[in-house]
């Protein structure tokens, strides 16, 4: 845009005061280093994005190749090679993904021959399979909350200069939602394993039984007794 395009209009005061074409050309600059300074924040809130989402994936495919490599891993055995099985755990946090019940509905309407125990030995089994599947692409629960939280403020950080942007708002929302999942995950998985070291160690003699049976005491002791005027 130039000067010239603007119609001259006289000021018909002092010498020093601007012409109205000269505030509309500062505005229109004004405006656009703005502009420029917003567009290039966002390439680069897009950018860090990018990376964390690289970041998490090549997390996920680490650890599934890890436990690929743990769960396929031969032991040698004088000249016999035997292999080594890992034990099957189940994570109860899988349940609630929206694949576990089209998977068991699968496997266990396959048709079987044999005895009973043996239908449902075979079928147990095939479930087995996708059950790990289902919990290697979770990855490791850990490392993705925790950058799902670095998303989510990465997008909150850009959300406090452009609030009123209503693509960003949705990609908000996108890792806010994201971020809760892991949550519940990473909680459902952390009190399954507490649930199992009480199991194993809770009846037992140990130095957590009394632990534990000490904290009880301590939340069921009273400390001190208010009259009615809470003294």
């Amino acid at each position: 845009m130039d000067a010239s395009s603007f119609p001259q209009v006289n000021n018909g005061g002092s010498s020093n005061n601007w012409t109205i074409q000269d505030k509309i050309l500062s505005a229109i600059k004004k405006s656009k280093n703005k502009y420029d300074v917003l567009k290039e924040e966002e390439i680069n809130v897009y950018r860090e994005l990018k990376q964390l989402k690289d970041r998490m994936i090549a997390e996920d495919r680490l650890k599934e190749k890890e436990n690929l490599q743990e769960d396929t891993e031969d032991v040698m055995e004088g000249e016999n090679i035997m292999k080594k099985k890992r034990s099957f755990r189940f994570f109860y946090y899988i349940m609630d993904k929206d694949k576990f019940l089209p998977i068991v509905e699968k496997e266990w309407k396959q048709e079987i021959v044999g005895h009973t125990m043996f239908k449902a030995v075979k079928k147990l089994k095939g479930i087995k399979y996708h059950m790990r599947n289902l919990n290697w692409k979770n990855g490791d629960l850990c490392k993705r909350v925790a950058s799902c939280k670095e998303r989510l403020k990465a997008i909150q950080r850009y959300m406090v200069k452009n609030p009123y942007n209503n693509s960003i708002k949705a990609k908000e929302a996108e890792c806010l939602a994201d971020y809760l999942k892991a949550l519940i995950d990473e909680e459902k998985f952390f009190f399954q394993k507490t649930k199992v070291k009480w199991i194993s160690n809770g009846d037992r003699n140990t130095k957590y039984f009394h632990k534990v049976i000490a904290s009880k005491r301590n939340a069921n002791s009273i400390m001190r007794v208010c009259n009615e005027k809470g003294e």
